[in-house]
C-alpha cells in the first residue's frame, strides 16, 4: 500500500520528506558538484535520517563559519534579509516542503536553504560576496532598478551558478543543488554555458519557474567579489544616488 500524508503525524512527515530528498540529491550529484560539498555536509552535521534539530545545526554552523541561521516565515522584506545576510546571519524557513511538493516547493523551504545554501557558507570567498552584495544592495536599497540588477547578478551566482574546477564543469548554485530535475538540464546540451561576464549576466533575464536556456560559469569563487566594483559601475551609470546605510 503507498504511503500518504494522512499516514504520518507532521514531525514523521518532516524526517519521511527530508530523507527522500536528502538521499535523492546526495546521489544524484555525485560527480557533479563543487569539490569539498560533501564534506560541509559532514560538517554542517546533516544527515538522510533525520530533519535536522535547529539548534545542533546553527551551533555547527556558527563554529564552523561563524555565521548563524535565523528562522523566517514567508517571504521577508529586502531590508530585513538584506540586513541579515550584512551581518552574518542566514534566513531560514523552518518549514520543510510537503510530501506532494517534493520535485518543487513553491516558495524557499528547509530543504532548500540548508542543503541549497549553508554549504556555500563555508567557502571564505563567497560569505565575503554575500555580505558585500547585502552591503550594497541595502546602499541602494530605495532605487527599484538597481536592486532589481544585484538581484539578478544573485540569481545567476547565488542560486544558479556554475564553476569550472580543474576543467570540470561544477554545480554550486543553491537552486541547482536542491533541485533535481534542474541538475540534469543544466548539465545537458539542452542548456548553454557561458563565461561569467557581468555585463552579460546583467542583461540576461532569468526566467522564473522554468528551465533556462543559459546558466553562467565562473572561473573560482574568488571572481564574485572580485566582480561586484564592476556591477555598481552599472548601478552609478543608473545615475543613482546612494542612500544613507547604518552598515
Amino acid at each position: 500500500m503507498s504511503t500518504t500524508t494522512k499516514d504520518f503525524s507532521e514531525k514523521e512527515s518532516d524526517h519521511y520528506v527530508w530523507n527522500t530528498l536528502f538521499t535523492r540529491q546526495t546521489s544524484y550529484l555525485q560527480a557533479k558538484v563543487w569539490d569539498g560539498f560533501f564534506e560541509r555536509l559532514y560538517r554542517l552535521g546533516l544527515e538522510a535520517d533525520r530533519k535536522p534539530d535547529w539548534h545542533v545545526l546553527n551551533d555547527n554552523l556558527h563554529r564552523e563559519t561563524g555565521w548563524g541561521i535565523h528562522a523566517v516565515n514567508g517571504l521577508v522584506p529586502a531590508k530585513a534579509y538584506l540586513t541579515f545576510l550584512s551581518r552574518g546571519t542566514f534566513p531560514v524557513n523552518p518549514a520543510l516542503r510537503s510530501l506532494e511538493d517534493l520535485d518543487h516547493a513553491k516558495d524557499p523551504d528547509f530543504f532548500h536553504d540548508v542543503f541549497g545554501h549553508l554549504h556555500l557558507l563555508f567557502i571564505p570567498e563567497f560569505a565575503n560576496y554575500i555580505r558585500q552584495l547585502s552591503r550594497l544592495a541595502l546602499i541602494y536599497l530605495d532605487h527599484e532598478e538597481a536592486l532589481s540588477l544585484l538581484a539578478q547578478f544573485n540569481k545567476w551566482t547565488t542560486e544558479y551558478g556554475l564553476i569550472q574546477e580543474a576543467n570540470q564543469l561544477r554545480i554550486y548554485g543553491a537552486g541547482l543543488v536542491s533541485s533535481y530535475g534542474e541538475i540534469q538540464h543544466v548539465l545537458s546540451d539542452d542548456a548553454e554555458k557561458w563565461p561569467a561576464e557581468v555585463s552579460q549576466m546583467l542583461k540576461t533575464k532569468h526566467q522564473p519557474a522554468q528551465l533556462q536556456p543559459q546558466y553562467f560559469v565562473i572561473p573560482s569563487f574568488g571572481w564574485l567579489a572580485e566582480s561586484l566594483p564592476e556591477v555598481e559601475k552599472y548601478i552609478v551609470a543608473l545615475k543613482v544616488e546612494a542612500g544613507p546605510t547604518d552598515q
